[in-house]
């Protein structure tokens, strides 16, 4: 949670994240949005920093889900959450079998009808 407030840190993920998809896992979230990366959308984050991302004014925190895509912004809630996300990002990009095999590999349960 202190990455938030190093200027270095929130230097280099404006520096590298403007030409590219976005991606947090759990309170990563504050980082994007010291960086200004969720102004405007509808992050999630783990519960236990939902107060903190609502600090943030033109952020409206999303509850109760385990990620969140919000254009080229992806957020997920804790740590099996970004996990889930990062399957979907695999599905997405390189197919359904793809995403299965992985999963498999790291022998985890990823059922995508249930995110």
């Amino acid at each position: 949670m202190q990455a938030r407030n190093d200027k270095d840190t929130i230097a280099s993920v404006i520096a590298h994240a403007t030409r590219a998809q976005i991606a947090s896992v759990c309170t990563g979230a504050l980082v994007l949005a010291a960086a200004g990366f969720l102004d405007g959308k509808k992050p999630t984050t783990h519960w236990s920093a939902f107060d903190m991302l609502r600090k943030y004014p033109r952020v409206q925190v999303v509850e109760g889900i385990r990620f969140v895509r919000d254009g080229k912004v992806a957020t997920s809630a804790g740590i099996s959450a970004g996990i889930d996300l990062e399957l979907e990002i695999v599905r997405e990009s390189l197919g359904e079998m793809v995403a299965a095999d992985v999963a498999g590999e790291m022998d985890y349960h990823y059922d995508p009808s249930a995110v």
